[in-house]
């Protein structure tokens, strides 16, 4: 119950019992001794009153106390029921907070993998042409090879013609000598036939020294077709090793761009 109330009641009270109790002792007075028995119920009215504003002020105090511990236990609750939902109010916050930063380190890990994804992708790309080059190139340096190989043969083909020629030549030559030796010896051949032989002779020597010539310009380009065939060959290798090494490199870039593209989707 309100304070307030409560003095207005027990100010009620006490003026209402004020005002019987001067009735009371005007009527006594008027009488004089010939009512005492009025005189006896005014003075016993007057403790009952007195008791009565006394019980209704101990029950009004009781239900102001009752009152007070029901607010102040309401109040209690209800600062419990504050503090609970003000910890809850912080630790959802607490976790919002947290879930924010997980959420923007995700989203910085995918762009980050993103990133990689795309050099990597640019990377694989790169080497894919590389290894495009590297073939044309192998190509190309087998096509000379083989080219060469045909040259060496025909080269060969040919040395061998001429090394035929020239052993001829050289047993025409021989034989023109022999003859001419024998000519000179037996006066039987005439002079026509004689400058004859000897100018087959001479030509037959000048077939002689060109096919030498020849065959030692055919050595010398046997020995250069020989040294680029041989770097060729060479070249091809080292094309051929170049190709595989980029080709491992297409296959484990495409491995790792795999890779991080599944992690893109566990953190999408």
């Amino acid at each position: 119950m309100n304070r307030t109330i409560l003095i207005v009641i027990c100010d009620f009270l006490l003026v209402s019992l004020l005002a019987f109790s001067t009735v009371d002792i005007n009527k006594l007075t008027d009488a004089g001794r010939q009512q005492p028995r009025t005189s006896l119920t005014v003075s016993t009215n007057q403790p009952d009153a007195g008791r009565d504003l006394a019980v209704a002020m101990r029950l009004a105090l009781d239900e102001e106390r009752r009152q007070r511990e029901r607010l102040i236990g309401e109040l209690t609750r209800a600062r419990e029921v504050s503090s609970e939902q003000q910890q809850l109010l912080s630790e959802r916050e607490r976790r919002a907070a947290e879930l924010e930063a997980q959420l923007r380190a995700r989203e910085e890990k995918a762009a980050e993998l993103e990133e990689q994804i795309r050099r990597r992708e640019q990377m694989a790309a790169e080497l894919q042409e590389q290894v495009r080059a590297r073939e044309q190139m192998a190509a190309e340096l087998q096509e000379q090879v083989r080219v060469r190989e045909q040259q060496a043969r025909e080269m060969a083909e040919k040395q061998a013609q001429i090394e035929a020629q020239f052993v001829a030549a050289q047993t025409n030559l021989a034989a023109l000598q022999e003859r001419l030796q024998r000519g000179t010896t037996e006066a039987v051949l005439t002079r026509e036939r004689l400058a004859a032989m000897e100018e087959e002779a001479r030509k037959q020597a000048e077939r002689v020294a060109e096919l030498q010539k020849q065959l030692e310009n055919m050595a010398a380009s046997n020995q250069v077709a020989e040294a680029e065939r041989q770097k060729l060959v060479t070249q091809l290798k080292v094309a051929e090793v170049e190709r595989k090494h980029a080709v491992e490199q297409v296959a484990r870039m495409a491995e790792e761009v795999k890779l991080q593209r599944e992690e893109r989707v566990r953190l999408a």
